[in-house]
């Protein structure tokens, strides 16, 4: 998921069936950074090539600075995550109904996880007495930190406004449709494959990014069908100061045993 994806940090996706990771496609990746939003509030985005389109929608993204999302994934069981991403630091939750969820936060250059579940900490790698004692707690991972399949800063990276540009880099053959309405906002789609780091299960993939058909091209919904997982992503928020801070009395990943054996 686009988290996010997401977005998660820790196991709930591989609970439930959903394994995967996005990236980003190597030709639109080199072309998003410098791209300007558009400021004519009278363009018609449909008129743009599908590319430029997507180009000056990440641009625009970038801009405004933070973004909420709030995304539904169905693989076998539904999986909800919602975001709130900045340039720098940004916070998701992630829920699993019979799992339970899990809470990743980067702030202030750490990052923080709170899984609720003994099974999803031994599912990403914590030994089982470790995974009983710190499920629900804080977690803290410092600048090259790791611990079972967590590692500092493979998460972080998904914590961020550029983190979901990458991830919304379509690949394939590009599409724009026709401008439509979508609870009264004029939205155009652009359609694609999704991230060329699903390797051959991209090929077949189908996901659309929709935007705003004048004015600054913003995404407003994405939506995606990939290996069977089915998501839809809605877009937020943008520009809202962002209320992040590090939770109290987290544990330092460096104190945890790596046998499982002492805490």
């Amino acid at each position: 998921m686009i988290r996010s994806r997401r977005l998660a940090s820790v196991a709930l996706i591989a609970l439930a069936a959903a394994a995967g990771c996005k990236g980003s496609s190597t030709a639109a990746g080199q072309a998003y950074r410098s791209a300007e939003p558009s400021t004519v509030a009278s363009i018609t985005h449909v008129r743009q090539a599908p590319s430029a389109l997507l180009r000056s929608a990440i641009a625009a993204m970038l801009a405004k600075g933070s973004v909420h999302l709030s995304c539904t994934e169905y693989a076998g069981e539904d999986v909800t995550t919602s975001s709130d991403l900045g340039v720098d630091s940004g916070s998701e939750t992630d829920t699993v109904v019979s799992y339970g969820n899990a809470k990743a936060l980067s702030v202030d250059g750490v990052y923080y996880v709170n899984v609720s579940s003994k099974s999803i900490l031994a599912a990403d790698g914590f030994p089982t007495t470790v995974a009983a004692t710190v499920a629900g707690d804080w977690i803290s991972f410092q600048p090259g930190d790791s611990y079972g399949s967590i590692a500092y800063p493979s998460q972080t990276s998904g914590l961020t406004l550029e983190g979901v540009a990458e991830q919304i880099l379509l690949t394939g053959t590009l599409k724009v449709g026709l401008p439509h309405k979508l609870d009264g906002q004029l939205i155009v789609g652009i359609s694609g494959n999704a991230s060329a780091s699903y390797g051959a299960a991209a090929k077949g993939s189908q996901e659309t990014l929709y935007v705003r058909s004048t004015g600054d091209p913003l995404p407003v919904t994405m939506t995606q069908h990939i290996a069977g997982i089915v998501e839809t992503c809605d877009f937020s928020r943008w520009g809202e100061p962002l209320r992040l801070a590090a939770p109290p009395h987290a544990v330092s990943v460096t104190s945890l045993p790596s046998d499982g054996k002492s805490t």
